[in-house]
Parts: structure tokens; sequence; C-alpha cells
């Protein structure tokens, strides 16, 4: 996925639909954002020429329960005919800053709540999905983030590679991703590799890996986006120095 920066998009209702559309040999895919739904999806695809391959969907986590519970989230996507880029929180909002969470994880003392995640996603045909594990590792603004209280990335890391087996067991056609946010840095990092290689859980748990950026406004990727969107690329770890992309904003 190529970004580049132009000084003014024009207004979508100039772009003509039968404009030629360039050959590609990767998938893409969206994050529809404001309403979500197969129509929203179809409208991307429309009108940029070619179908989603992907779209991205994330489940409500205020707490354990709900996410165990959440559903509507895969849902809403019935009749897509593309997979699911699956956002797994490794920890719920209300266990954010608490030592140990991503220990727990780790142990296994939540995997009633993985597994009923599995549940819903093969409940629903979704066996295939790629699951975005502990997205954006570095950070601080999720609960699970290297960043966040005492984590530290041996927890990240430990909780990444305890879920991922586990998922990897009940679905096994699906696909593990890691990623990082560009920019953000690791507490304590000494190297601009450290937010990579300190949180990388290990390729035996990994399937793909990722990483995202939010380009300033004005940038371009595979669709019209007011505020730049977040662009997330990644590369199957087999078939390297392949990228793909989705683009986050609508």
């Amino acid at each position: 996925l190529v970004v580049r920066k132009v000084r003014e998009l024009p207004p979508i209702e100039a772009i003509p639909t039968d404009a030629p559309v360039a050959p590609r040999s990767w998938p893409s895919g969206i994050w529809v954002g404001g309403t979500w739904g197969v129509d929203r999806v179809d409208q991307f695809g429309t009108w940029r020429g070619t179908p989603a391959d992907f779209v991205i969907t994330y489940p409500a986590y205020a707490t354990w329960a709900q996410l165990a519970d959440s559903d509507w989230h895969v849902q809403v996507f019935n009749g897509f005919a593309g997979r699911l880029v699956y956002g797994l929180p490794l920890l719920p909002k209300d266990e954010a800053g608490k030592a140990g969470a991503l220990a727990a994880v780790a142990a296994g003392r939540h995997d009633d709540v993985f597994n009923s995640v599995a549940d819903v996603l093969l409940k629903h045909g979704r066996g295939d999905s790629v699951i975005r594990i502990g997205l954006e590792a570095p950070g601080d603004w999720f609960p699970w983030g290297a960043g966040n209280g005492a984590n530290t990335p041996e927890d990240f890391k430990a909780a990444f590679a305890h879920v991922s087996r586990l998922l990897q067991a009940r679905m096994p056609k699906a696909e593990m991703m890691f990623d990082i946010s560009c920019g953000a840095q690791l507490r304590g990092q000494k190297d601009r590799m450290d937010p990579l290689t300190a949180l990388y859980p290990g390729d035996e748990v990994v399937d793909i890996a990722a990483f995202g950026t939010q380009p300033p406004p004005g940038s371009v990727g595979e669709e019209p986006s007011d505020d730049g969107g977040t662009v997330l690329l990644y590369g199957h770890l087999d078939k390297q120095p392949e990228m793909s992309g989705w683009r986050e904003g609508l």
C-alpha cells in the first residue's frame, strides 16, 4: 500500500466510476468506521472498482464478561464475502494498570473468554479470520500495551503467545497478527527497533507481522479520508517481501 501526499482530494462524486482500476496482487481492505455493515463495505468496493478482501472489526471490551459476550461486531458483517481482521484485546478496559493482569492471561486464567471469542467467530463462519492480538503493542493507550501501568515486554509476549496457541488450536485456518504502532516509543527504549525486537512474540505464534501509522491530513491510500486515518501494513512471514495493507478511516 503506497500512501502519497496530495494537496487536495477531489470529492468522491467527481471520481469517474468507469475509470480503469490498476491491477494489484495483494489483498486490501477497510475499517469502515461510523455505520458498520456489509453495505458500507460494498460501497467502498464500488467506489474503488474492486471489492474489499478484508474488513476490520473490534469487540466491546469494557469487562471480561463483555468481551466474552460480544457478538454484534461479527454478526454485522454476515454476508461479506471477504475475511475479518479481528482486533482482539488482551485485557478489558477495567484491567488497565492492574499489576499481574497480563501474567494472568499468560497463565490461562481467562481462557474461557478467549474460547468464547473463538466460538463467536466460528458460529458466524469466520474461522479464517486474521486475529490482531493485542494490537498496537508498544503504546500506553490500551490496557495491554507495553507502556501501560506496570506491563513489560515479557508480560506482553507471554500473554500473546498463550492466546495465539489457544486460538490456533480452536481455529486452524485463522492467522495470528502481531502489530506495532510506528512512532510509539517503547518505555526505556535505546534503539528505534526496540518496539519490534523487544515485543515480537516469536515465529511459532505469529503468522503476520504488521505496523500501523497515522498519516497526516491530506494523505491518501485506498480511499478518501478527512482525517488521514490509520494505515495498517503487513507482511506474511513466509512470503516476504510481500506487503499488503488496510486503510482505517472512510
